[in-house]
């Protein structure tokens, strides 16, 4: 029934910008290792952020090998229920890769998404990431 529900919200998702559902790479955590993903264009890390209210940070970076980022949202889900989304804005400083943050609570975080739209060389792929998979980074 989960995936039933992301196949449909995929499907809504990117069916306005003339795409389907179909082709979506799921990026998974590579080597167990906070950072590398089975897309080396993109890495996750995920840090307890050592915050009153649990949060953890999340940040993902997007090397500009992988193309023009069209579109980035965050699914947020948990319990099997879907509570929200949001489009997210990328971050950029001078001489670093672009990123895109996020915190969330443990909770949350487990089976929400990060889902990337991208177009490279008139392609458009998309790309998505259940935050839970990923090692969680615990500064000493």
């Amino acid at each position: 029934m989960n995936r039933n529900l992301t196949a449909l919200f995929l499907t809504l998702f990117f069916v306005p910008f003339g795409l389907s559902a179909e082709g979506v790479v799921d990026v998974r955590p590579k080597g167990g290792k906070p950072g590398p993903t089975t897309e080396p264009n993109i890495s996750v890390l995920i840090a307890d952020a050592k915050a009153a209210d649990g949060e953890l940070a999340c940040s993902i970076t997007v090397k500009p090998d992988l193309g023009t980022i069209e579109t980035a949202a965050l699914v947020l889900k948990s319990n099997g229920k879907q509570h929200g989304r949001a489009l997210l804005g990328i971050q950029k400083l001078e001489g670093q890769e672009p990123w895109y943050e996020v915190y969330l609570t443990a909770e949350m975080l487990k089976e929400s998404e990060l889902l990337l739209r991208v177009e490279k060389d008139k392609k458009i792929t998309n790309y998505k990431m259940v935050l839970g998979t990923f090692p969680v980074h615990k500064p000493k």
